[in-house]
């Protein structure tokens, strides 16, 4: 596997200016998911920005599983609830 790059994780969904999703990771800014000729948030904006912000804990959870022959229950519980998280369920 290779060294990680990425911000670390967790990163989570804000509103930064009350209206548009933005996904930070602590104080640091990842990304802000909005069109810059609306004024107004679309209704897959924060769809797009939760599931960016879930890309550290889908990678660690694919990581693990592809790091074993066999994967854990654990392992594939992490995977679950990554994927629950990132469809916002």
């Amino acid at each position: 596997m290779t060294k990680q790059s990425h911000t670390p994780g967790p990163w989570t969904v804000t509103k930064l200016d009350g209206i548009h999703p933005n996904v930070v990771a602590g104080t640091r800014h990842i990304a802000g998911v909005y069109d810059l000729c609306i004024d107004s948030q679309r209704p897959e904006d924060v769809a797009n920005a939760r599931l960016i912000a879930t890309a550290p804990r889908v990678l660690a959870a694919l990581k693990a599983i592809l790091a074993n022959e066999v994967p854990s229950d654990a392992e594939w519980k992490e995977a679950e609830a990554a994927v629950r998280e990132a469809e916002g369920v």
